[in-house]
């Protein structure tokens, strides 16, 4: 299973991504703020990379809070995307990106555990 997690701070009222993490295909990746330019648009380049398929899933513990970064972050780059809602839940992102499409869905809406319960299932810690 693919996974992907931002962390973030506040900072001037804004909400910076700091940290973008996941494990794609059993590789476990990591960009820190200040390695790229922009570590959100980053780690999509090393998504297409980790995985060879031109569909990639990934799935995000709270799609309505770090998916909302990740529309700002495209949108700025005009990476073409769709989106999946109702009401004020996102369900799934599509992003179609280096001739791939990465759909980002939210795992909690599928299995509603905190990241910390989820990951004691896998013997991961966050």
């Amino acid at each position: 299973m693919n996974t992907y997690d931002l962390e973030t701070f506040e900072e001037n009222s804004q909400v910076i991504p700091y940290c973008v993490c996941g494990i794609i295909n059993n590789e476990k990746f990591s960009i820190y703020y200040g390695e790229s330019e922009n570590i959100i648009i980053k780690s999509l380049e090393i998504l297409c990379l980790l995985d060879l398929e031109n569909f990639i899933t990934v799935y995000i513990h709270n799609l309505n809070f770090d998916g909302m970064l990740i529309i700002n972050e495209i949108t700025k780059e005009k990476i073409k995307f769709f989106i999946k809602s109702r009401d004020t839940n996102l369900y799934y992102i599509d992003i179609f990106y280096m001739s791939k499409t990465i759909r980002f869905r939210c795992s909690y809406k599928i299995i509603p555990m905190s990241l910390e319960n989820l990951g004691l299932l896998e013997n991961f810690k966050k």
